[in-house]
């Protein structure tokens, strides 16, 4: 009851929060023997009711001004207030108990905000409102328990903004607005609000939960959460205005900074990430509010930012990379290094943050993770960071925000030969943008291992081929080179060797295979979700699309699938191998279906020219009944075979099969 009616007061009445410390502060609880009670009384006393209009709502609710409702009268009255009496009841085995009342306190509008510190064996500091105080107060005894529900019951007749609020309704969610809106636009600035107004917030703050136990260890920790669960509560009260309005951002970023300054080097580096995120929003926050480039609503912010959520979003992790910077930069000259260098490497990092988010979130990286090392490593970190960056081509600017933000993972171990292959990849004069992006994200991902690539033989025109092709499999290349006695790995990395030359020889001889068209696209998503190998496009007459699926399958791969598909149709039972087959050769059906769509024209299969008369017969009398109109072109075999030993050398793959196998 307690909590409801504080969330109540915080949706019907500005929350305006000072410094916590200046609160007045009342104990509950036990603790050695000593319990911790809190006497409950209340009675008429002399307020003013100030008119809506010239009520100073930053100053909050008070017996000395409260806002007028609109059936009262501007002027003097009286109003309920709360008196609270603190006790301490201490219980001694041998001569009984003792109680200790204090001083009664002034009066209390319920309004009023209140300190409780809880003793026990989890200790904490909670603010809420008088009245809720009052509810805790009263729970050892039934009787109080009863007074105070008749209290509750006296305020909702007292406070009919708090009635009335019990009646309104929730925020729409995104799907009930795209349905009374009538529009996905409509939906979408409504996720906008909700992501930048109250999830922004939530997400923020719900984090802090996991390390809870941590925080409660200490004074300062347990005022942080105090404010933090206020925070919380006024959330729920579903009025990102008064909240942000009242302050507890502010607190939150200074009692976050009494917690990390108090902890030191004992904060835990999540329990530090999280109190630095929460500083961050609340900069935020008020950064975009003080620049008028944010307006607070009741349903959340309305940014006036290009780009909205996204806009703010980069500014929060610019500020939160700042915060991190600085301590980094305090670590290296608390140490007596030199910090000169890294400054500007940190500082170049920030001006790149301003010009877009991955920037931003590649600048918190760096930041976080060089305030993390010991000082000498820290150095030596942002060194190689600036290397990185000084080095990178223009054409790889793009993707030197990904590398950063990678270098900085704590899931990476060792980030110096992560930035030093990287540094090899942005300024290779000769790669090409597209091969470079593509290689940039498997690595980021986990999926090349740079050092070992750059160590292969591979040339430069395979390279850039292999590189920007998005289904080639390093890591099955890597492991068939690390394991040359594995032959099931030596097998897998042939057949995807095979078809990587065949794909590279049909690019190359594209003009001579398919006159009167021009290779357009690579890798192409169709509208159905296949990707095509190629595109060509007619140079001449309407410039009408063709996709282009390349297949390396040998004579035997095709004979044995064709023959697969056409048991299947005679109603033959079939091995786990041969419903491979038969779902490898449905897909090529699917990925011609999809290139054939229109506006396309009919799409082309290339294939080995060493297929016998009757398997190739059997393949043009599959595409005939099962993808009509797709043309078949040929590659030839001694060229495939040629091209996939050149492969196999350059990534130093055994050229003799382990055991002697075929």
């Amino acid at each position: 009851l307690g909590q409801a009616f504080t969330q109540k007061a915080l949706a019907s009445f500005p929350l305006v929060l000072g410094s916590l410390d200046d609160l007045p502060t009342f104990e509950l609880g036990s603790e050695g023997g000593t319990a911790y009670l809190v006497n409950v009384s209340s009675g008429l006393v002399p307020t003013k009711r100030v008119a809506p209009e010239a009520w100073q709502a930053k100053k909050g609710v008070s017996l000395e001004a409260e806002p007028a409702l609109p059936q009262e009268a501007a002027g003097a009255s009286q109003r309920m207030a709360l008196y609270f009496e603190p006790v301490k009841h201490s219980f001694q085995a041998r001569y009984g108990s003792s109680t200790e009342p204090g001083t009664r306190s002034r009066a209390f509008h319920p309004l009023e905000w209140v300190r409780v510190e809880v003793h026990g064996p989890q200790p904490r500091t909670q603010v809420m409102t008088a009245m809720e105080l009052a509810l805790h107060a009263s729970l050892p005894d039934e009787a109080l328990i009863w007074e105070a529900v008749s209290r509750i019951v006296e305020m909702h007749m007292f406070y009919h903004a708090v009635s009335a609020l019990t009646k309104a309704p929730l925020p729409p969610g995104v799907a009930a607005t795209a349905v009374e809106g009538g529009t996905v636009a409509t939906a979408q600035r409504a996720a906008v609000r909700q992501f930048v107004g109250r999830m922004a917030l939530l997400t923020t703050l719900a984090v802090v939960d996991t390390w809870r136990a941590e925080l409660s260890r200490t004074a300062e920790g347990r005022s942080f959460l105090a404010v933090h669960d206020l925070a919380l509560l006024a959330l729920a009260a579903r009025d990102i205005s008064k909240l942000i309005d009242s302050g507890i951002g502010r607190e939150l970023a200074y009692r976050g900074g009494l917690v990390l300054s108090q902890s030191g080097a004992r904060a835990s580096a999540g329990l530090r990430e999280s109190v630095e995120s929460i500083q961050a929003l609340a900069r935020t926050l008020e950064r975009t509010l003080a620049e008028g480039k944010a307006v607070a609503t009741p349903d959340g912010l309305r940014v006036s930012l290009p780009g909205g959520a996204e806009a703010f979003k980069q500014a929060f992790f610019a500020i939160r990379g700042e915060m991190a910077a600085a301590r980094a930069l305090g670590g290296i000259r608390g140490a007596g290094l030199a910090a000169e260098e890294a400054e500007k490497t940190l500082e170049a990092l920030k001006l790149l943050a301003a010009e877009s988010q991955e920037m931003a979130l590649a600048y918190g990286a760096v930041a976080r993770r060089a305030a993390a090392l010991p000082a000498d490593k820290a150095q030596a970190y942002l060194a190689a960071v600036e290397s990185l960056r000084a080095s990178a081509r223009s054409a790889a600017k793009p993707a030197l925000a990904q590398l950063l933000r990678r270098s900085g993972a704590p899931s990476l171990k060792d980030s110096l030969p992560f930035l030093r292959e990287a540094e090899w990849l942005v300024s290779h004069p000769e790669l090409e943008a597209e091969a470079v992006a593509e290689l940039v994200r498997k690595a980021c991902n986990g999926k090349v291992d740079l050092g070992w690539l750059r160590s292969t033989g591979l040339t430069l025109e395979d390279l850039n081929f292999m590189a920007r092709n998005k289904m080639t499999p390093w890591k099955d290349f890597h492991r068939a080179a690390a394991e040359p006695g594995d032959l099931k790995a030596q097998l897998r990395a042939r057949e995807q060797l095979r078809g990587i030359a065949t794909e590279i020889l049909t690019e190359d001889n594209a003009r001579k295979l398919f006159p009167g068209f021009q290779l357009t696209g690579r890798q192409v998503k169709m509208e159905g979700g296949h990707i095509i190998d190629d595109v060509l496009t007619a140079m001449m007459g309407p410039k009408l699309q063709h996709g282009v699926e390349v297949k390396g399958w040998n004579e035997n791969r095709w004979r044995k699938a064709l023959d697969t598909w056409l048991a299947r149709q005679r109603g033959a039972r079939l091995s786990e191998q041969q419903e491979t087959l038969i779902k490898q050769l449905q897909r090529l059906l699917d990925q011609l279906a999809d290139a054939a769509k229109a506006p396309r024209g009919k799409p082309f299969l290339v294939s080995t020219d060493s297929l016998s008369g009757p398997t190739r017969a059997k393949l043009l009398d599959f595409l005939a009944k099962n993808a009509r109109g797709t043309k078949l072109m040929q590659v030839e075999e001694a060229k495939i075979l040629e091209k996939t030993k050149q492969l196999r050398a350059a990534l130093k793959l055994p050229e003799v099969l382990p055991g002697g196998a075929p």
